[in-house]
């Protein structure tokens, strides 16, 4: 039996090929630098760089895939973890967003245990803000990509017709709020 529908198998599965695509490609290149004293990777990392951006549409839209198959994953777990091993889907799917983060900490590393002499310290560093530039973009598409989430959820419990989707608005704020006993929700776009 199919687990998820062919809308839902699109959604979460969509994006994987070029991500696995980009990520195989430069540990292909990694791979064939080796690992003497010589080898330079700063390079690489400098190329691949903007392709690492590929995630960026699972990675903004990964909460919405975790609503998917949270409550498949909790009505059917044989289904949800590997069988040799007893990891969870869950796990693999975390695994592109797990992805720049750990390569800042290897660079970080590496950076650390290269001599100032080496040919490759300097352009390491700017390998370096290069990745965490990229990482700061993604997290800010993921946060634009929440906020936008949210005010659409908004939108769909108003019972009053108004018109909260616009490009310029974010949701800066919100709070519960007491008013003569009872709670409310403030909103501050």
């Amino acid at each position: 039996a199919n687990v998820f529908t062919e809308s839902q198998f699109t959604q979460i599965f969509t994006d994987f090929p070029a991500i696995l695509s980009c990520h195989s490609l430069f540990l292909q290149k990694l791979i064939e630098r080796g690992s003497s004293y010589a080898t330079t990777l700063s390079d690489l990392f400098l190329e691949f760089c903007d392709y690492f951006k590929v995630s960026l549409p699972f990675i903004t839209h990964y909460g919405a895939l975790i609503q998917i198959i949270h409550p498949k994953a909790l009505s059917n777990m044989s289904l949800f973890t590997h069988k040799k091993n007893g990891i969870p889907f869950s796990s693999y799917l975390i695994e592109p967003i797990q992805r720049l983060p750990r390569y800042l900490l290897f660079l970080k590393v590496l950076i650390k245990n290269t001599p100032k002499t080496h040919p490759d310290y300097h352009y390491l560093e700017q390998a370096l803000n290069k990745i965490l530039k990229v990482t700061s973009d993604i997290d800010t598409a993921t946060k634009n990509a929440q906020s936008i989430n949210e005010i659409w959820s908004l939108q769909l419990r108003l019972s009053k017709p108004y018109n909260l989707i616009n490009p310029s608005r974010t949701m800066k704020y919100q709070c519960n709020v007491k008013i003569s006993g009872e709670t409310y929700k403030l909103y501050l776009f």
